[in-house]
């Protein structure tokens, strides 16, 4: 088959007859090549929210309506199993992470919106940024969205791994957007890239340049104060910090003892990786917290509560993270895990309607 030049979408660059590809379209043209790369991975955080959300509904809904084991206090009835911790900590935090995904997909949209205005304009100043955490955040929403949908299909049992559940097809659908436009593990490095280039600005991504996001010790005092939103992306931000700082440390000492840049990345490659999806980790929870603090104010208090337990899971899955750089002792990591498991008691009742709130079709 022969595709004609003619027919070639060719907006910003054309292929002449020898061959040879000229740029056109003036200044910024070069730019406009990341434009539908950042637009997809844009998209793709934002639908992992329906992914996830989804899976959330079919577990919620099925725990809450399996019973199994005397229920005390209530002789001849069974309990629902959505009402044991075991079943609870494998799925109400997935709920809280759907809300996550859906507010940190609108955030990722509005900054690809106003990078499209200014490279219109003439301005590609922010392009580089909003490159590189778009390659991020990729990989970490559709990551989580996928984890989070093999876990909920575990915690239905047998039901889960059956065909008519849907469980099995979301994960599939979900393991797309983890391959498509960049493999999540690939893509994520032009993120680690940029890391490694220190030039965080003011933006999204400005704690990194912080001192005190680097180098603050965490004010908890009581356990209830881990419920605090600030304190809880303070902390995300502080481990995302000194995750990118290490990194840098290691490839310079590696440089210094006469490696060459290619041989000492490689060194450091994994490292990397992990530092990059503790910054989208940040990102996230800070979209998250900024999302609930423009909500409605009726919708303030539950929402408040999933971002804390969004928060709190990620932290309490890194609490060796907090507790190697000395930002937190072991008695506030102690308090930290107490909250999170309290959280699960307060979330619990409103489960199933938090569920229904995303409007989901039963066919």
């Amino acid at each position: 088959m022969r595709v004609p030049r003619s027919a070639l979408l060719c907006r910003y660059g054309v292929v002449l007859k020898d061959g040879s590809y000229v740029e056109q379209g003036g200044k910024g043209t070069e730019k406009h090549g990341y434009s539908t790369m950042m637009y997809v991975r844009s998209v793709f955080a934002f639908n992992s929210a329906d992914y996830l959300g989804k899976a959330c509904a079919i577990a919620i809904r099925y725990c809450a309506v399996r019973r199994q084991f005397p229920k005390a206090g209530a002789p001849g009835e069974d309990n629902q199993v959505l009402n044991y911790q075991g079943v609870q900590v494998r799925t109400l935090p997935w709920i809280a992470a759907a809300f996550a995904l859906r507010f940190t997909g609108q955030k990722m949209l509005k900054i690809y919106f106003e990078s499209e205005k200014r490279v219109a304009a003439g301005d590609t100043s922010q392009v580089a940024d909003a490159h590189a955490l778009s390659s991020g955040l990729k990989a970490v929403t559709t990551k989580l969205a996928a984890d989070g949908i093999e876990e909920l299909r575990r915690a239905c049992g047998g039901h889960g791994y059956l065909h008519f559940a849907g469980l099995g097809e979301l994960y599939g659908n979900a393991m797309l957007m983890f391959t498509g436009e960049g493999e999540n593990y690939m893509i994520i490095q032009q993120l680690t890239r940029w890391l490694q280039k220190g030039d965080f600005g003011d933006g999204w991504a400005g704690f990194l340049a912080s001192q005190d996001a680097a180098t603050s010790k965490c004010n908890v005092r009581e356990p209830a104060d881990w419920l605090d939103m600030d304190t809880q992306v303070a902390a995300l931000q502080h481990r995302a910090c000194q995750r990118v700082r290490s990194i840098k440390r290691e490839l310079d000492s590696h440089i210094a003892a006469g490696h060459s840049g290619m041989d000492a990345m490689q060194k450091v490659q994994w490292d990397g990786i992990q530092a990059s999806f503790a910054v989208g980790e940040a990102l996230m929870a800070d979209a998250f917290r900024d999302g609930v603090q423009s909500s409605e104010p009726a919708l303030q208090p539950i929402l408040q509560h999933l971002c804390s337990l969004f928060s709190l899971d990620l932290l309490e899955r890194n609490l060796a993270d907090l507790l190697m750089h000395d930002y937190a002792t072991p008695s506030q990591g102690k308090a930290l895990r107490a909250q999170a498991r309290a959280l699960l008691d307060t979330i619990r009742p409103d489960a199933v309607g938090l569920v229904d709130s995303f409007c989901y079709s039963d066919n």
